[in-house]
């Protein structure tokens, strides 16, 4: 009587188990996806790691009538079964039509206080970082030529905005350039990172003390995503962003992604784990608590999804006129579109700027958005003319025709605050890719306005004449930096004089009996090229003790 074989798995089960285990292994090694059910890349994982080791745990065909076959298998279907029904009821329950609040609360959107206060008036280019992402690129890549092994390495093309040291730059890292590269350099680590001052186009390498180690683009165990989930193995981990410290001290901040709609959709971005590029050692941070040296932590494609869901949900799902439906310029799905810019608020923050315009596809904005680099919030800002504003593609067309003998071409615009007008900034760059001019358009659909100019004080004088010409602002409306008290004087003009400075006319008063003479632009009032001596004049002076006043206002 043949004995009945009590143990159901033969040596070709044990062998496919070894190899299951091996493949599995390397695969999560590689994969490395949170261990979290919210996470779609765990239960796909799982479903794989099930498929592989059936073969395994399938038992032998002699024991074919073992009543223990059906076990391993059926297990298996069932795990197959469950975690496929799971992903099914996770995408479900992530559905708009359950779920309009929740995707709309994630947005903080606030009114933007005022746009004169908001964003200071823009008198020279002191107050003004205006290199863009693809300048900063050319300049910063330029710098590691003369590195040692500079094969071994690649300048990252993110050069984001920030604010070290009270100057702005745009700061990039540098990884491996590949595999081999990284076995190379692996003991010597990253030797620095660049940076190109956001407004000189001034590009350096700066060299960090001994290299840092922890990279995106490194291998094994010094792979930054694999280091952060061997430390924080269940957290769902968003964008990873290269900061530096008032020292100079290179990190990487990772934003944590929390589900808040449904089991797979909704996350916001509210934790932010701080990583020293050179130990690994890391930190989680809520979003109040990050330190102010960090300028980026969230991330635009983040931010643009999440007020994307803000603004079409308005209404609900069924809003099928789009009634006060807008959408962003940015078109944050197309990766190689770079319609934003960077932009420094008031209190100095960092911001992403970017149009608000009609669901509708108009070729006009309603408003703006200015969204803080570092918590998300975002500040609201719209047009009080019915007809809104130009879409930047607009300023940008205006501007490249005033120049289209030279065929520059012009940037994704910045919002700025001239003689308290919304006006776009652009700079004009020729085939080289490097700045050759500055142009001004304005925003409002009331006027057409544009000038371009070699330099930015140049352009900002042109254009302040151009406004007045237009009637947008009187004669008097363009306010000039006061560092004293002003004062005024009422009398008859006894002489008047004028000259030219750096291209622009100024006439030089005196008043009454008095020996001191008042400095006036043109600018101040185009109606002074008709004044004349004997005529009763106010003005409006800064005070100094020179004698040489400079007048402010100029009224007759």
């Amino acid at each position: 009587m043949k004995q009945e074989n009590k143990f159901p798995f033969g040596v070709k089960n044990v062998i496919l188990l070894i190899i299951a285990i091996a493949v599995c292994r390397g695969m999560w090694y590689l994969m490395y996806p949170a261990l979290s059910i919210h996470s779609v890349e765990f239960w796909i994982m799982t479903i794989i790691n099930v498929v592989i080791f059936l073969p395994a745990i399938i038992p032998a065909k002699e024991c074919s009538k073992s009543k223990l076959q059906w076990i391993p298998s059926g297990l298996g279907f069932i795990v197959i079964f469950c975690s496929i029904l799971f992903l099914i009821i996770g995408w479900i329950s992530t559905w708009k039509i359950f779920n309009v609040d929740n995707y709309r609360n994630r947005a903080v959107v606030s009114e933007g206080a005022n746009f004169t206060e908001d964003f200071p008036k823009l008198t020279d280019s002191s107050n003004i970082p205006y290199v863009d992402l693809e300048t900063a690129r050319k300049l910063g890549d330029r710098t590691i030529g003369k590195l040692s092994h500079s094969s071994w390495y690649e300048v990252d093309d993110e050069y984001n905005l920030i604010c070290y040291k009270g100057e702005y730059y745009r700061l990039s890292p540098l990884g491996y350039a590949g595999f081999f590269e990284f076995n190379k350099a692996e003991k010597d680590g990253i030797p620095g990172y660049v940076l190109v001052n956001a407004k000189t186009q001034e590009a350096n390498f700066i060299q960090v003390d001994g290299g840092y180690f922890y990279s995106p683009t490194a291998c094994w165990g010094k792979n930054l995503n694999r280091h952060l989930r061997k430390q924080f193995p269940n957290y769902i981990f968003g964008n990873s962003y290269f900061e530096i410290d008032e020292d100079g001290k290179p990190y990487w901040v990772t934003a944590v992604n929390k589900t808040t709609v449904g089991i797979f959709a909704g996350y916001k971005e509210e934790e932010f784990i701080i990583t020293d590029a050179i130990t690994g050692e890391s930190k989680i941070y809520n979003k109040e608590e990050i330190p102010n040296w960090v300028d980026h932590a969230v991330s635009l494609g983040y931010s643009m999804e999440v007020l994307d869901k803000y603004y079409s949900l308005v209404h609900g799902v069924w809003n099928w006129s789009n009634t006060d439906v807008y959408k962003t310029t940015y078109n944050y799905r197309d990766e190689n579109f770079t319609g934003y810019n960077s932009f420094i608020d008031s209190q100095g923050n960092v911001c992403f700027y970017t149009g608000l315009t009609p669901a509708n596809n108009a070729e006009s904005n309603t408003g703006f958005l200015l969204i803080n680099c570092r918590t998300g919030d975002t500040r609201e800002y719209l047009f009080e003319d019915d007809n809104g504003g130009i879409e930047e593609s607009t300023g940008m067309e205006r501007a490249e025709s005033e120049v289209q003998n030279f065929g520059y071409k012009a940037t994704f615009p910045l919002m700025v605050n001239i003689a308290g007008e919304p006006t776009y900034l652009m700079c004009l760059k020729g085939n080289d890719g490097l700045v050759k001019q500055i142009a001004l358009a304005i925003v409002s659909t009331k006027s057409s306005t544009i000038v371009t100019s070699d330099n930015l004080e140049s352009a900002i004088k042109k254009y302040e004449s151009e406004l007045i010409k237009a009637n947008i602002i009187d004669n008097n409306g363009i306010d000039v930096k006061v560092t004293g008290e002003a004062e005024s004087i009422t009398g008859t003009i006894t002489a008047k004089y004028d000259i030219t400075v750096d291209g622009t006319t100024h006439y030089l008063y005196k008043i009454d009996e008095s020996t001191t003479l008042y400095d006036a632009s043109v600018k101040y009032g185009y109606a002074q090229a008709a004044y004349m001596v004997g005529d009763i004049i106010k003005i409006t002076y800064e005070s100094s003790d020179n004698d040489v006043k400079t007048a402010i206002k100029i009224e007759k």
